[in-house]
């Protein structure tokens, strides 16, 4: 996310209105085209004589350069070490009877294995090479139960561009839909009563299910 200061903001905010819409529909334009768009949203609101020239240029910049190199460069996930830590917490938090958390944490275990699989496979590379919305479309962003779907959906990408060991693995996961976790919701986390209490059935699947998932798509 790009980090603002909120004081700041609120100074000129009558800027920061005229200026957004131009900012943000140019995301989807590219890096150069970008900067393009918010060096005219600067110069729009600066001929209105609403922002001094030196510190709200230098936010706007900043924003965009911020912008840019989360376009570029994102952020290293390290799935595999993370799906083994979240599978270790699930595991302590059952033994100490907090289901409802252990739930939690075996979700997200399971979550991060199959995008460690992805990536090692080849998939996200494939997807970032169709574009930023083909990636943040694809199963490399999303949450349990929408994530099932997203690889369900993306069978037919799976079976032709999935490379590895993983490939196997992820091509049998996308043919049978991904239901183990379609009854697993972020908003557990949240203790959201549609979703809490978990019961020891739900548990128990989830437990295996996360299980099964670091052994094919991580430790294997």
């Amino acid at each position: 996310m790009i980090r603002l200061r909120i004081d700041f903001l609120y100074r000129y905010y009558s800027c920061i209105e005229k200026a957004s819409s131009l900012f943000f529909n140019a995301a989807s334009c590219g890096v150069s085209k970008t900067t393009h768009f918010v060096r005219i949203a600067i110069a729009k609101s600066q001929g209105d004589g609403k922002a001094p020239a030196n510190s709200l240029t230098q936010l706007l910049l900043r924003c965009t350069d911020e912008a840019n190199h989360e376009r570029l460069f994102p952020m290293p996930e390290q799935f595999n070490i993370a799906a083994i830590r979240h599978l270790r917490t699930a595991e302590h938090l059952e033994a100490g009877g907090h289901t409802d958390d252990a739930g939690y944490h075996f979700g997200v275990c399971a979550e991060n294995a199959v995008k460690c699989a992805m990536r090692e496979a080849g998939l996200e590379s494939y997807w970032a090479s169709q574009g930023n919305q083909a990636l943040r479309a694809s199963p490399m962003f999303g949450h349990w139960s929408l994530l099932g779907t997203k690889i369900a959906n993306a069978a037919s990408i799976i079976n032709v561009h999935a490379q590895g060991r993983r490939a196997n693995p992820l091509k049998q996961l996308s043919a049978s839909g991904a239901t183990v976790f379609a009854d697993w919701s972020i908003d557990i986390r949240y203790a959201d009563p549609t979703h809490v209490p978990i019961d020891g059935a739900k548990l128990h699947r989830w437990k295996h299910g996360a299980a099964q998932f670091v052994n094919s798509f991580v430790l294997v």
